[in-house]
């Protein structure tokens, strides 16, 4: 009886998040017994996979103690195809890419290791219409709590943008908007809208 289940094989290999633990005692014969199962034909093992933690890092051991982990995986799986890399794992080069990579924040134009001299670029902005622009004086507050106190004559243009869709409050005092040209300081609370 042929059911030719259709699997991702996913090994931890040191992210200790999904996957057969690369250490747990079980895990070398359940990998047998799947592997014996895809070629029996009641599995087929699309592709093995795992995930690096540390890819950020270009020198850190873990990646390359992984990397040894996964090969030994993949030794016992020669003719399946093989993911590695996340976004990190895809700027640490080849020997990590395999079959297939899989970018994450990279595809969002994020480098995750802070590199500037990466071909990097923004995938995606936010927009929004300026509502109204006003003259406020020294020494008045802008916002809610009066977080933000004017301490010289300004323009404030107030912006169709909140934490309702999903600007971060976080971002109050620290933000910086883009109009034309100029990045401009966000001040005060973020609202709503």
């Amino acid at each position: 009886m042929n059911h030719n289940f259709q699997v991702v094989l996913n090994i931890d290999t040191g992210m200790n998040r999904l996957g057969l633990g690369f250490h747990e005692k079980k895990t070398p014969n359940l990998i047998e017994k799947i592997f014996n199962l895809h070629l029996k034909g009641y599995l087929n093992i699309l592709f093995i996979m795992s995930h690096l933690s540390c890819s950020e890092d270009s020198g850190s051991l873990n990646n390359i103690d992984q990397l040894n982990k996964f090969n030994i995986i993949k030794s016992k799986f020669k003719k399946i195809p093989a993911s590695f890399s996340n976004t990190g794992g895809i700027l640490l080069g080849k020997k990590y890419h395999f079959n297939i990579t899989r970018p994450g924040i990279g595809i969002y134009g994020c480098n995750p290791n802070g590199n500037l001299d990466e071909n990097f670029k923004n995938v995606v902005e936010l927009e929004a219409d300026i509502l109204q622009i006003r003259d406020i004086k020294k020494n008045e507050y802008v916002g809610y709590g009066g977080d933000f106190k004017s301490k010289k004559k300004m323009k404030l243009a107030t912006i169709g943008i909140g934490y309702a869709d999903g600007y971060n409050r976080l971002l109050q005092n620290k933000g910086l908007v883009k109009i034309s040209d100029f990045l401009i300081p966000l001040v005060g609370r973020v609202s709503m809208d």
